[in-house]
C-alpha cells in the first residue's frame, strides 16, 4: 500500500526509478515537482560521499511531508557527521545524529534524521535499542 519512488543513475525493473546522478539533483526535483509528490520518508543511501549527502538535504528535504522524516545514513566519519549536523540544522527544524557503529563493529554506521516535528523516540528508547545519540537538540 505504499508509494516510493526511487532516485538513481540506473533504472530498475518494476520499480519507479528518476534517473540522475548525485550530487546534481536538479532532474530528480524538477520530477518530484512535476509530479507533485511528498513522501513520509526520504532516505539517502547513496554514495555516501560527504558532497553527496550534503546535496540529497539541500534538494530533496522539500519532499518530505510535515509530518515525515529524512535519514541521511552510513556517513563516513565523524567529520563528515559534523558537517552534515550543521547543514541539517541549517535546514530542519529538529535533527538527531545517532552513532550505531558498536552494534555491529561498521565504521559507518552514523545516521542523521531531519524532521520537521519533534523526533519521536526518547533518549531511554535509544538506550534501550543500543542507539547513542550523538548530539541531542533541535
Amino acid at each position: 500500500g505504499y508509494h516510493y519512488t526511487g532516485i538513481d543513475r540506473s533504472l530498475v525493473a518494476g520499480v519507479d526509478v528518476i534517473q540522475c546522478t548525485t550530487p546534481d539533483f536538479a532532474s530528480a526535483c524538477a520530477e518530484l515537482e512535476r509530479r507533485q509528490r511528498q513522501y513520509d520518508l526520504v532516505i539517502d543511501d547513496g554514495s555516501h560521499k560527504l558532497e553527496c549527502q550534503a546535496a540529497a538535504i539541500s534538494a530533496l528535504w522539500r519532499f518530505v511531508r510535515p509530518d515525515g522524516c529524512m535519514w541521511i545514513e552510513d556517513i563516513q566519519s565523524e567529520h563528515n557527521l559534523r558537517e552534515l549536523l550543521r547543514i541539517a540544522r541549517q535546514t530542519a527544524p529538529h535533527v538527531q545524529a545517532l552513532d550505531m557503529r558498536h552494534l555491529r563493529g561498521r565504521y559507518d554506521d552514523l545516521a542523521i534524521v531531519l524532521s520537521r516535528e519533534p523526533l519521536a523516540w526518547s533518549e531511554a528508547a535509544a538506550k534501550r535499542e543500543g542507539v547513542r545519540l550523538v548530539n541531542s537538540g533541535t
